[in-house]
């Protein structure tokens, strides 16, 4: 620093310097006709006030703009069609766009405690337990009382054509005109019923159970159960006895379709040297005349090696 600071000014430069302060505060200042583009105060002023001039409402976006071009007032604007629930809340702490939501409508069917005249039940639809809208009426007419299986004593009673031990359901009813007077229906059971007779192989009990019939004497392995028909296999005796009669296996077939017609039956014998045909001993040879006994056998060996 060239100057010393603590030395004294005049008053000339005092002014001096004032002047060129005024200057250069009048150029940033500028004057109230400064357009927006000035690099002024005014200037300034200007391009803001151009600025909130420019904010509009949009159409019919529920926002509305008042006041005056520099001071503009925004806020929300609410229909005035009817059933318009919306409002603006001004209470503070709660202010702002508020919407009162209705409590929910219950809606019930209940039964009244007396029918309307001439009708078997009566019923309303609630709102919120106030009844609305007109009765609902259920009608007797033709609703059914009660059905029961009765029997026919005599005959053509309760309806002609019947026949003493015939089955018939009696349905009571109310009357077409809504009377108290019930009036019946008489349904024969007959008329619901095919009756079958047994056939051939087939047999029908008193309680109309229908089963199949098995000749137990010539039924050669044949029989019925729950599961249904079932056919035997059937069993070789054994030492002559036993056995019992039924279907041939795959096994038994195979092995009979291997004999040759009018084949002789051969088996082994207990008997040594012996066979059995069609069941009879058969000697074949004879062990002490056609074997060498031991003293033949030493013999040979001796004439051999002598």
């Amino acid at each position: 620093m060239a100057y010393d600071i603590t030395k004294l000014v005049t008053l000339g430069q005092l002014k001096s310097l004032a002047e060129k302060v005024k200057s250069e505060d009048a150029a940033i200042l500028g004057t109230a006709s400064d357009a927006s583009t000035a690099i002024t105060v005014y200037g300034a002023r200007a391009l803001a006030a151009a600025k909130v001039a420019s904010v509009t409402a949009t159409t019919n976006g529920g926002i509305e703009v008042s006041g005056t071009a520099t001071d503009p007032t925004i806020g929300l604007k609410l229909s005035a069609k009817a059933n318009n629930d919306l409002s603006i809340e001004t209470t503070s702490g709660e202010e702002g766009l508020y919407y009162h939501a209705p409590s929910a409508v219950e809606y019930s069917i209940t039964k009244a405690a007396t029918a309307t005249t001439g009708y078997a039940a009566t019923y309303n639809l609630t709102k919120d337990g106030t009844i609305v809208g007109a009765n609902i009426d259920i009608p007797k007419d033709f609703l059914v009382k009660s059905a029961t299986l009765e029997t026919v004593t005599t005959a053509d009673t309760p309806y002609a054509g019947a026949q003493p031990g015939d089955k018939y359901i009696d349905f009571v009813i109310n009357a077409v005109d809504a009377s108290e007077t019930a009036q019946h229906i008489y349904l024969p059971v007959n008329d619901l019923v095919d009756v079958y007779t047994a056939g051939n192989g087939i047999d029908v009990s008193a309680s109309n159970v229908i089963s199949v019939v098995v000749d137990s004497t010539n039924s050669n392995g044949l029989s019925v159960g729950a599961n249904g028909l079932a056919l035997a296999a059937a069993v070789a005796s054994t030492s002559g006895t036993g056995g019992s009669n039924g279907a041939m296996t795959a096994a038994q077939a195979e092995k009979l379709s291997g004999v040759t017609d009018g084949a002789t039956k051969v088996e082994a014998s207990t008997t040594n040297g012996n066979i059995k045909i069609n069941g009879t001993e058969t000697q074949v040879y004879d062990l002490d005349a056609d074997t060498a006994s031991n003293a033949e056998v030493a013999e040979m060996i001796a004439e051999v090696w002598p």
